[in-house]
């Protein structure tokens, strides 16, 4: 629902030598690399309108697309590992996300900066007895997830026999 879209918006631009891409629940990433006579930064703007013609047929509750330009040959040259004795690897990842992804981009010289760390997920562990004192299963609880959240990734389902890709559809009632 995210890639083809993308794709077909991207496929027109001139000088494209390869599109690739990848989708994963929560995710999508396309690569475009243009022919070395294409000028980087005319490629980039006219990525960038055609991502923007595209959000109309893209779902709502997606986060907006990010349109970053690199060079063929750069690769990272710096990670930096953050630790804490008062944070958690999410509160880490939070305050890294809001105070220092930032200010490290602003730098002359740093082409990008990104944190990676904790994603936020809701892993529910599911009590066999409670289950079946209830007369429930592991796809009725699933089918109650899907029934009352809209559609995003929320995670798997996991247990010794099945592993399960939890989907959801809409958005959650009040109670």
């Amino acid at each position: 629902r995210v890639t083809q879209p993308l794709e077909d918006a991207l496929a027109g631009i001139e000088g494209i030598d390869t599109i690739s891409s990848s989708s994963r629940d929560g995710s999508s990433s396309i690569n475009i690399a243009f022919r070395l006579s294409r000028d980087i930064e005319a490629a980039a703007n006219d990525v960038r309108n055609a991502v923007s013609r595209a959000l109309n047929n893209l779902p709502d509750e997606i986060d907006p697309p990010q349109v970053q330009k690199a060079e063929s040959d750069s690769s990272p040259i710096m990670f930096l590992n953050m630790t804490s004795t008062s944070m958690s690897r999410m509160q880490l990842t939070d305050y890294a996300e809001r105070y220092i992804v930032d200010r490290l981009s602003t730098i002359d010289g740093i082409a990008q900066a990104g944190a990676f760390g904790e994603t936020r997920a809701l892993r529910i562990w599911l009590d066999r007895v409670a289950l079946a004192a209830r007369g429930l299963t592991v796809i009725d609880i699933e089918n109650a997830l899907r029934a009352e959240n809209i559609e995003l990734p929320a995670g798997r389902l996991e247990s010794n026999s099945r592993n399960l890709s939890i989907r959801i559809e809409r958005g959650y009632a009040a109670v």
